[in-house]
C-alpha cells in the first residue's frame, strides 16, 4: 500500500480531502465539528449542503493567503486521498490593527453563532504570536488509513519546510493528538480550556448544553527549529 505526498492545487483535490477531513474529525464522533461545519436544517441534502459550504469557506481562506498550503496523501493503489495537513507561515503580529477572521460564516444569528464566534476569537486570540512562525493548523487521517505510518510522513514534510525556514512550529492539539506531537519533537506550553465569556444571568439551557459538549481543550505546543 504505497503513499505518495502532493500539495493540493486545485480546488476539486481540495473538496476530495476536506471530505477526508470531516470523516476523520468525526471517528470517533467529534461534536465540536458542528462548530465549524454546522449541518444547518433538516432536510435530505443538510448534511452535503453543511460539507459543499465548509469547502467553499476553507477554499476561500487558502487562495486569499499565499502563505497556506494544504498537503494530501494518495494511497497510489486507489488513487484516493486519505489524509491531510494544513500548514502556514505566520508573520509576526505588530500592534493592536490585527483583526483575524473569526465570523462563523453561513450560520444564521442566535446563540449558537455568538458561541461559536467566541470560540472562534479565542482560538485566534491563541495563535496571535508576536513572533514570525509555521502553524500546523490541522492534521488528519481517514479512519481507514490510521496507524499506517501516514501521520508520520505528514508531519514529517512540514516539519523539514519549518527547519528549512528557520522557525520553531505551533500546534493546537485535543488530547489525542498529544502523542503524535510529542513523538516528533512538540512540547507543551499551555493547556487552555476554550470557553466563551458570557454573563451567568444571560445563559439560556442552549447555551449551558453547548458548554457542556462544545468546548473544547486545547493543548498549546511548541516545537523548536532544528534549522
Amino acid at each position: 500500500m504505497p503513499f505518495e505526498l502532493h500539495e493540493v492545487q486545485s480546488a476539486p483535490g481540495f473538496a476530495e480531502i476536506i471530505q477526508d477531513h470531516i470523516a476523520a474529525f468525526n471517528s470517533p464522533p467529534n461534536a465540536n465539528t458542528s462548530l465549524v461545519c454546522p449541518i444547518l436544517g433538516s432536510g435530505p441534502t443538510a448534511e452535503e449542503d453543511a460539507l459543499k459550504s465548509y469547502t467553499t469557506r476553507q477554499w476561500y481562506r487558502h487562495r486569499m493567503d499565499p502563505n497556506s498550503h494544504w498537503l494530501k496523501i494518495v494511497d497510489t493503489d486507489t488513487g484516493l486521498g486519505v489524509a491531510g495537513a494544513c500548514w502556514i507561515v505566520v508573520d509576526a503580529v505588530v500592534g493592536e490593527g490585527y483583526r483575524p477572521m473569526i465570523e462563523p460564516f453561513g450560520m444564521p444569528e442566535g446563540e449558537r453563532r455568538e458561541f461559536t464566534k467566541g470560540v472562534l476569537g479565542e482560538l485566534a486570540e491563541v495563535r496571535a504570536r508576536k513572533e514570525m512562525h509555521v502553524a500546523l493548523q490541522a492534521i488528519f487521517i481517514h479512519p481507514d488509513y490510521r496507524r499506517k505510518g501516514v501521520a508520520s510522513l505528514l508531519m514529517g514534510w512540514v516539519l523539514a519546510k519549518a527547519d528549512q525556514l528557520k522557525l520553531d512550529c505551533f500546534v493546537e492539539g485535543t488530547e489525542i493528538g498529544v502523542p503524535l506531537y510529542s513523538k516528533h519533537g512538540f512540547v507543551l506550553v499551555e493547556r487552555r480550556k476554550i470557553k466563551p465569556v458570557k454573563k451567568e444571568e444571560d445563559k439560556s439551557e442552549e447555551w449551558h448544553l453547548m458548554e457542556r459538549t462544545l468546548v473544547p481543550t486545547l493543548n498549546v505546543m511548541r516545537r523548536s527549529s532544528q534549522g
